[in-house]
């Protein structure tokens, strides 16, 4: 979700009738974690700067082009050790002109207690545009220090609103339009105080310009319509109706 709206204003609700439905946009307490793949690189598929004794390497492949700022946590099964680590993008066609692995954060990380597992090693990266990250160790004349796991830790929110009691439409998708101002946000305090169900969501539909070849693009590019939120991002959280069918914040 986040890969097509970074801040989320252009987030709307629709109603089969047209009308957008007021929501709250929360941002949740627990961040969302995607694994990636950590799979040692080959010399082959490494930018040159990045290829020397003693410098291993990790080329993590992202699920999606786009993330906002975020955190990357590594994990390793070594006990007794000193790295230094370092985050790069590939010179890729995301970042046309550069020669070179774009430097995104450096870190140390060790742990000398050979009774206990070593903590993970967190980094806070920036927004993000790529097909990949290049994580490197420096190894010095040890073994390479292996990574047993990675993962991203994404901002994860959630919106509030009052169910109509038909499907909805999830659009985003345009830098365009500002966040949305709805009087229901002056019940703000009230509404996140009660209780609420979740909504499961749909199967995505088919994209349409598969079927058109093409000539619904500049339309799409502008909304972009969904029906489940990529990666689980953003998880919709819909308002009771009171007995009676009345509506009660």
């Amino acid at each position: 979700m986040l890969a097509g709206s970074s801040d989320l204003a252009d987030v709307r609700l629709r109603a089969p009738d047209g009308r957008q439905l007021p929501y709250l946009l929360e941002q949740r307490d627990e961040p969302l974690a995607v694994p990636l793949a950590t799979a040692a690189g080959a010399s082959r598929d490494l930018p040159r700067a990045l290829v020397r004794a003693g410098l291993s390497a990790r080329a993590l492949a992202l699920p999606q082009p786009a993330f906002p700022r975020t955190r990357l946590v590594l994990e390793t099964s070594a006990r007794v050790f000193t790295r230094e680590v370092g985050v790069y993008l590939d010179p890729d066609q995301h970042r046309p002109g550069r020669h070179g692995p774009v430097h995104l954060a450096s870190a140390s990380w060790a742990h000398a207690d050979p009774s206990r597992p070593a903590p993970p090693l967190t980094v806070t990266l920036p927004a993000l545009r790529a097909d990949r990250l290049l994580v490197t160790l420096d190894d010095g004349d040890n073994a390479p220090l292996p990574l047993t796991a990675a993962r991203l830790l994404l901002p994860s929110y959630r919106l509030r609103f009052f169910h109509p009691g038909t499907a909805l439409e999830l659009l985003y998708g345009t830098d365009t339009v500002a966040a949305p101002r709805y009087d229901l946000a002056l019940l703000a305090p009230r509404l996140r105080a009660a209780s609420a169900q979740e909504v499961a969501l749909g199967e995505a539909p088919a994209d349409p310009r598969a079927a058109d070849g093409g000539a619904g693009s500049a339309r799409i590019a502008f909304w972009a319509v969904l029906g489940t939120a990529v990666l689980g991002l953003l998880a919709l959280v819909a308002r009771l109706v009171g007995r009676g069918g009345a509506a009660t914040p």
